[in-house]
């Protein structure tokens, strides 16, 4: 026995997978509309059937990315794209932004017209998360080490007094020298061998 989703004939068997399915499924027309959503996209995106039904997809669509999201249906509509995947981030109704990857299938009638579009979504926002911090942290070490002076070639330091001699001939406390010629700051404290050496010296006296 078939069943009709908005349209789509279904067997019942078939059906049954979308309504369980783990993913998000939704189908929409050639417009951009949905027509159905599976209860994992409800649940995912905080709206119920009633609340989805009829509204564009792009008023789900983050308003930073909604153009993008547009052009690429656009795209699938006019180039006729029997399959693509695609990222966006949505708005749940609670608020929250959720970033989907999803498969979409271009859906044709029996005369070759696009009849509308079937996506099957997974929740992404971890790995997206993710990437933006990996992002965030490299842009931070590329200006950290844009900031930083390089010591390069030989530098010359006394093996007794521990002075080096900078590129003018003059002998200079090591601490000043690094400071002249990267951006590192000294913390002075005392070693495990001095400590010893000094309490030792201390129980001479």
């Amino acid at each position: 026995m078939a069943v009709t989703i908005e349209g789509h004939a279904l067997d019942r068997r078939f059906r049954d997978l979308v309504e369980n399915a783990t993913d998000i499924i939704y189908w929409m027309d050639r417009k951009g509309h949905l027509t159905h959503v599976n209860p994992m996209a409800m649940r995912a995106m905080r709206y119920t059937d009633g609340e989805l039904i009829g509204k564009h997809f792009s008023d789900l669509v983050e308003p930073t990315h909604r153009a993008s999201a547009v052009i690429f249906y656009a795209r699938q509509y006019k180039e006729r794209r029997p399959h693509t995947y695609f990222e966006f981030p949505v708005r749940a109704s609670n608020g929250t932004v959720i970033w989907l990857g999803q498969n979409v299938r271009t859906i044709f009638d029996r005369t070759g017209r696009i009849d509308g579009f079937e996506a099957v979504a997974r929740d992404i926002t971890e790995r997206k998360t993710l990437e933006r911090e990996r992002e965030r942290l490299i842009a931070e070490l590329k200006e950290a080490l844009a900031s930083v002076k390089e010591l390069r070639g030989l530098l010359p330091i006394c093996s007794g007094c521990r002075m080096v001699r900078d590129d003018q001939g003059y002998w200079t406390q090591i601490e000043s020298y690094i400071r002249q010629h990267t951006n590192a700051e000294f913390t002075h404290g005392l070693c495990p061998n001095c400590v010893v050496k000094f309490h030792e010296e201390l129980q001479n006296k």
